[in-house]
């Protein structure tokens, strides 16, 4: 159990430093076609880019302290517990994340 313990560990701090990769070089970055939030509104506009770039490295490091904060609040011993949590929240996550930054991208676009 306590590997499951780590492993869940070891994603959130995956997400933490992803997080900050996006946030700090992606956005400092032009736009490109292999990292940082792509879509039409990105790629047109640098400044675009850069916004949504730093808020989807934020919600990343969020995201990853979400993870990571039972496994220092309690310690389960559930194997059921572990996979679900940490499967689901990645994949939820990542879609809520994914969805707050393509219309936050739209909406700065729209006030262009």
């Amino acid at each position: 159990m306590e590997f499951l313990y780590f492993v869940n560990i070891g994603v959130s701090l995956i997400f933490a430093v992803g997080g900050i990769v996006t946030k700090r070089v992606t956005a400092r970055s032009k736009p490109n076609l292999w990292f940082g939030v792509r879509n039409k509104y990105t790629m047109e506009n640098k400044e675009i880019w850069r916004k949504s770039n730093e808020l989807a490295g934020t919600l990343m490091m969020i995201l990853s302290f979400i993870m990571v904060l039972p496994n220092f609040v309690f310690y389960e011993n559930s194997f059921t517990f572990y996979m679900y949590y940490t499967n689901l929240l990645t994949i939820i996550g990542l879609i809520i994340i994914s969805i707050i930054v393509i219309k936050y991208a739209k909406s700065i676009y729209q006030k262009q």
